[in-house]
């Protein structure tokens, strides 16, 4: 499971890049499987969760969107 949300944090970061490193599979499970939250890796997604929850949607229909939504600090 943490793998896992290590892969949505990859693709949020860069998601042009890492739509084609990640399989189909990896990608499908992704936008088909809820968000677990774990602290130091992916919490700062509850901050951006709109964003978050449209970045999905839009990859759910095929559509990617190269915009990161990783916070910058």
């Amino acid at each position: 499971m943490i793998a896992r949300e290590y892969r949505r944090v990859l693709l949020l970061k860069d998601p042009c890049y890492y739509i084609g490193k990640l399989s189909v599979d990896e990608v499908w499970e992704l936008v088909n499987s809820e968000l677990v939250y774990f602290k130091g890796i992916n919490a700062w997604i509850k901050d951006v969760y709109d964003e978050y929850v449209e970045f999905i949607n839009e990859l759910r229909v095929g559509r990617i969107s190269c915009k990161s939504i990783f916070p910058k600090r």
